[in-house]
């Protein structure tokens, strides 16, 4: 963010500012520091989002590999991190389930916060978070009612949150330098809309980012982080394995981006730390199951799987759970199984031996895959294999009363359903549009195309 630039876009400039918010937290500091238990995540006891199944557990990793070999920087590593779940009774999943794993903000990131606030001496005190006298609010249940300063930081507050205007009006009350708190001014202010959008919005630029941008901090209060800090909250991902295999083991896949997000980094750093010898406990719960789950009710229609990336992460305990129904079962009769995948480049494929592992076992039937970087490659992208493949789709959802499932990022997921509109329009008599959208509809509100949208 250029200062000087909107400073000198605005000179002379009167702003009209958001009324300061009045404060609803207070905070009590003890002389004594905070020695409560440090190995429980401030908010394992508390209510859990996303529709949880069971309560959150700290459970040790068994093991983890990196999946990808490839040097190519572009690439973004893979690991496949594998928890001990056998102590904890109630964790009886299906494929397609999902965890949550409570993060925890990066040290370094907290202690920046810690210095610029001019809260380090505070830090490790025992303090009791109140709300203030008169106030009619309610305090969020995220918050302990007692702990230290650096903790909560660590384990309860988003410090990478885009930051409204209201903090942003709070805050330049604890700048000194006059540019900077100019600059705040306007991006808080009604005449500053548009810059706000723009180089905050849309930018992404969030709390941690101001806080680095600006240097004339003065004493931010720490209740003042409480009140406009959201929730740090859980991240949820895909179950990779069935409990038909080993229901004592739940298996993840996840990849690194750069830079990396909050849990992603602190998987990644528990599994250095695992991988010294150290035990190390990662706070995790069960989520309830949706329609995105296949067990042996699902097993007996015809299904097609589409997945990029990492995205085939719940698939591989589709698969899995076939092959051990098949094991299991003699009598059991299964509907044939085609998986549609994508990556970078076939030598990049994470499943190439999983897949042929599969066909050969019977659990997969066939395999259509697309390679968005070989020059060789026919089809690019799996929409590219699904217009290839256009009856194969009609045979399964039209004629065949079978199943979809679609895993991936929202861009993917979108151009995969337009793309089977694509060829249900072909197969469809005289119909619009308008009639293939309430086709896909119809699949959806039947759970029989069922999506999976990872963030």
């Amino acid at each position: 963010m250029e200062m000087r630039d909107l400073i000198c876009k605005y000179e002379s400039k009167s702003l009209t500012l958001p009324t300061l918010p009045v404060g609803y937290i207070q905070v009590k500091s003890s002389v004594e520091e905070w020695t409560s238990d440090s190995s429980q995540h401030s908010q394992q006891n508390v209510l859990l989002p996303f529709a949880a199944e069971s309560k959150c557990h700290s459970v040790p990793i068994k093991s983890s590999r990196l999946l990808t070999t490839s040097s190519n920087q572009n690439v973004k590593p893979v690991y496949e991190l594998l928890f001990d779940v056998e102590q904890i009774k109630e964790f009886l999943f299906n494929p397609g389930d999902t965890i949550g794993i409570l993060p925890i903000n990066s040290d370094d990131e907290v202690t920046i916060v810690l210095e610029a606030a001019s809260l380090s001496e505070l830090s490790q005190l025992k303090i009791a978070i109140e709300l203030a006298a008169g106030s009619k609010k309610k305090l969020p249940n995220h918050l302990p009612q007692e702990t230290s300063i650096r903790k909560c930081l660590l384990e309860c507050l988003d410090l990478h949150a885009i930051p409204k205007k209201l903090f942003l009006r709070s805050l330049i009350e604890h700048l000194v330098d006059d540019e900077e708190r100019r600059v705040l001014a306007i991006l808080c202010s009604k005449e500053g809309a548009t810059d706000y959008s723009e180089r905050i919005l849309t930018a992404g630029v969030g709390f941690f980012d101001i806080l680095q941008m600006f240097k004339s901090w003065n004493q931010i209060p720490f209740q003042l982080l409480l009140e406009h800090l959201p929730r740090l909250l859980p991240r949820p991902y895909s179950i990779a394995n069935s409990p038909l295999q080993n229901q004592n083991i739940l298996k993840i896949w996840f990849s690194l981006a750069e830079p990396p997000g909050v849990t992603t980094k602190m998987l990644h750093d528990m599994i250095k730390r695992a991988n010294s010898g150290v035990t190390t406990m990662v706070p995790i719960y069960l989520r309830q199951s949706n329609a995105f789950s296949y067990t042996l009710n699902e097993m007996t229609d015809p299904v097609i799987f589409v997945a990029a990336g990492v995205g085939v992460s719940p698939f591989l305990g589709f698969l899995e759970h076939r092959e051990q129904v098949q094991k299991s079962d003699k009598e059991v009769r299964l509907a044939n199984a085609t998986m549609f995948y994508g990556c970078r480049q076939e030598s990049e494929s994470l499943c190439k031996d999983i897949f042929r592992h599969h066909l050969q076992a019977g659990s997969l039937s066939d395999l259509k895959e697309a390679f968005s970087r070989d020059v060789n490659s026919q089809h690019k992208y799996v929409q590219d294999q699904i217009q290839s493949n256009a009856n194969m789709f009609a045979e399964v959802l039209i004629r065949g009363k079978g199943r979809i499932y679609v895993c991936g990022s929202a861009n993917m997921v979108q151009d995969v359903r337009k793309s089977i509109q694509n060829c249900l329009a072909e197969h469809l008599d005289d119909s619009t549009t308008s009639d293939t959208i309430e086709s896909i509809q119809k699949l959806i509100r039947d759970k029989r195309y069922v999506e999976d949208t990872w963030i």
